[in-house]
């Protein structure tokens, strides 16, 4: 457990800098290519949702509604994201990409309020998180143009720093049981 604890927290981290620098800095120097950033975040995100998960059942809290309602859609968004599901899919893979991509987003509302309430995260790391995951469902109402740019940009930016600060935490914890 321990071990899958520390490799949790260092993807979280390694996770959150790739969506960063993927919606702050390769988003200006190259737009079309630095979607691949968000993909491999996801893919970082399945390890770290794993120690993450393995923390939640050790809190007290929420159990297994907490569990099903906060961890369950980011996992399962993180898998379709990382493109997990496109060599089944027959062509499909971008489709399935981008339902991840939504359920990954939509559901760190919940993951986030869930993590906080019962434990494994702490409420600023997940307060980031819910914060980024809000900027990206508000560009959904906005129209085109310079605000989407910049509420993306802002957006990336606070959900990878909550990211980070989740892999770190975990890392932390298990630095002050030794």
């Amino acid at each position: 457990r321990a071990r899958l604890r520390a490799v949790g927290g260092v993807a979280a981290i390694v996770g959150g800098l790739f969506w960063a620098a993927g919606a702050t800095v390769l988003g200006r120097v190259t737009p079309d290519s630095a979607g691949w950033t968000i993909t491999a975040a996801a893919l970082f995100f399945l390890p770290a949702l794993l120690a993450l998960g393995i923390r939640q059942r050790e809190a007290t809290g929420l159990g297994t509604a907490g569990f099903l309602f906060g961890f369950v859609p980011v996992f399962v968004g993180s898998f379709l994201t990382g493109g997990l599901l496109g060599p089944l899919s027959d062509g499909l893979a971008v489709a399935w990409i981008a339902l991840g991509l939504l359920l990954l987003i939509a559901g760190s509302v919940p993951f986030a309020l869930v993590a906080a309430w019962s434990g494994p995260v702490r409420r600023p790391a997940a307060a980031l998180v819910l914060a980024g995951a809000a900027g990206y469902l508000l560009i959904g109402t906005q129209p085109g143009g310079w605000s989407v740019d910049v509420t993306t940009t802002i957006a990336g930016a606070v959900y990878g720093a909550g990211w980070v600060w989740i892999g770190a935490d975990c890392v932390s914890s298990l630095q002050s049981r030794a």
